[in-house]
C-alpha cells in the first residue's frame, strides 16, 4: 500500500503526562515537535499534582493552542492513571504517547504512520536511545540499557479502536505499567515489536545523581507491578540463588562425605569452599561484564578508563540493589499470602 501522508494530516492524538515540576521540560518537548505536527489534531497535556497556585500558574503559563487539550488534576497520577485519562478523551484515528523526558525525531509520525499503513499492522512502540551529556551518565547507561535502542510505549503510535480492545493501562501501578499493557496488547498483536525505524531520545536520566537513579531502579524491582521481564528476572535470581547456595553447601560437606577428610583419597578436594566460592564470583562477572555487555552491545573501545571503572562500579551496586529489592519482594508476597489466608481462615471461623 502506498503512503501519502496528505491523507493522514491532523489523523493523530498525541498524549503527554506531566507533574507540575517537569512543565519546562514539556514546553521544550512541544516546541520540537517539528514536523510532527502536521499530523497531530489535537495534543493532550494531563497535567497532575497541581494543587497550589504557584503550580496553575505554571500550568496557566503554558501557552494556549487550538489543538492543545489542557487537563488538569490535582492529586498525583501514575503514569498509567494520566494516559487513561488522555485515551478518554481521544477521539481521532491514531494515538500516539510521548512523555516530558522524550524528544522525537522530525520525521517521527511519518515514518511510524507510513509503517502502520504500510505493513498493516494495528501499532507500534517507539524505537527510544537514552542519551548523556556527563561521562557518568554515559557510564550508566552502559551498566543499565546498553547502546541498544529499546521498545518503549513513549513514541509508540497505535490505532484508537484497536486500544480499545487491548483496554486501559494499569492505574494504581508507578512502574511497570506499560510492560503489562503491552504484554496485552502483544497477546492480541505480536506485530507490536515490529522494527520502528523512527527515533525518540529519552533524556530523563540528564542531571540526576546516582542516588536518585539507585532508588528509582530498587523501586522499579521491588514493586508488586506485572513486569514479565522482571518477573522472569526474578525468577531466574531464584534458580541461580538456589543453585549458589547448593554449590556452597555441597563444598562445604564434600571433603567429610565423599573423602572422610582423607587427604589421600581420590575424591578429597583441597580448598573446595575457596574455589567454588571463586567459580561463583567469576561466573557473575563473565555473564555481566562479558556476555551482557555483548548483548547490551557496549564497545569499550568507545569508552575512557575512567568510564569503564565507572560501569563496573555502577554494575555491581545495581545488581545488589536488584537482589536486595528481589528478596524484599519474596519477603512482602510472602506476608501478603500470610494475611491472606488468615483473613479467609478468620472469615470460615465466623460463618
Amino acid at each position: 500500500m502506498v503512503f501519502d501522508k496528505r491523507q493522514y494530516e491532523k489523523s493523530t492524538n498525541l498524549i503527554i503526562p506531566c507533574v507540575a515540576k517537569d512543565i519546562y521540560k514539556l514546553k521544550s518537548l512541544l516546541e520540537k515537535l517539528g514536523a510532527n505536527k502536521f499530523f497531530l489534531k489535537k495534543t493532550i497535556v494531563i497535567f497532575n499534582d497541581i494543587n497550589n497556585k504557584s503550580k496553575e500558574d505554571l500550568v496557566k503559563s503554558i501557552k494556549t493552542h487550538p489543538d492543545h487539550l489542557i487537563i488538569t488534576r490535582k492529586k498525583r497520577l501514575n503514569p498509567g492513571e494520566a494516559r487513561n485519562i488522555g485515551l478518554d478523551n481521544s477521539t481521532e484515528k491514531y494515538i500516539a504517547f510521548l512523555d516530558v523526558s522524550t524528544i522525537p525525531e522530525d520525521q517521527w509520525l511519518e515514518k511510524t504512520l507510513k509503517l502502520i499503513i504500510t505493513k498493516k499492522i494495528n501499532g507500534v512502540l517507539g524505537n527510544t536511545k537514552y542519551i548523556y551529556k556527563t561521562s557518568f551518565e554515559k557510564s550508566f547507561i552502559a551498566a543499565t540499557y546498553g547502546e541498544n535502542y529499546l521498545r518503549t510505549v513513549p513514541g509508540g503510535v497505535f490505532k484508537r479502536k484497536f486500544l480499545q480492545k487491548v483496554g486501559y493501562f494499569l492505574p494504581n501501578l508507578k512502574s511497570g505499567e506499560d510492560k503489562e499493557w503491552t504484554h496485552r496488547f502483544k497477546q492480541l498483536d505480536q506485530k507490536i515489536y515490529f522494527k520502528n525505524y523512527s527515533e525518540i531520545y529519552y533524556n530523563g536520566i540528564i542531571n540526576k545523581n546516582f542516588k536518585s537513579l539507585s532508588k528509582k531502579w530498587f523501586d522499579n524491582y521491588s514493586n508488586f507491578a506485572h513486569d514479565y521481564s522482571i518477573e522472569i528476572e526474578r525468577q531466574r535470581f531464584i534458580y541461580l540463588s538456589f543453585f549458589s547456595c547448593s554449590i556452597i553447601i555441597l563444598a562445604r560437606f564434600w571433603n567429610n562425605i565423599a573423602a572422610s577428610w582423607d587427604e589421600s583419597s581420590i575424591f578429597y578436594i583441597p580448598n573446595i569452599t575457596k574455589i567454588s566460592l571463586a567459580l561463583i564470583i567469576i561466573t557473575y562477572l563473565i555473564t555481566r561484564f562479558i556476555i551482557l555487555t555483548k548483548k547490551k552491545n557496549i564497545k569499550f573501545k568507545n569508552y575512557t578508563l575512567i568510564e569503564i571503572i565507572n560501569f563496573v562500579y555502577i554494575g555491581m551496586v545495581l545488581d545488589l540493589i536488584k537482589l536486595i529489592a528481589f528478596i524484599t519482594t519474596i519477603i512482602r508476597k510472602i506476608l501478603y499470602e500470610y494475611k491472606l489466608f488468615f483473613k479467609k481462615k478468620n472469615r470460615k471461623n465466623i460463618v
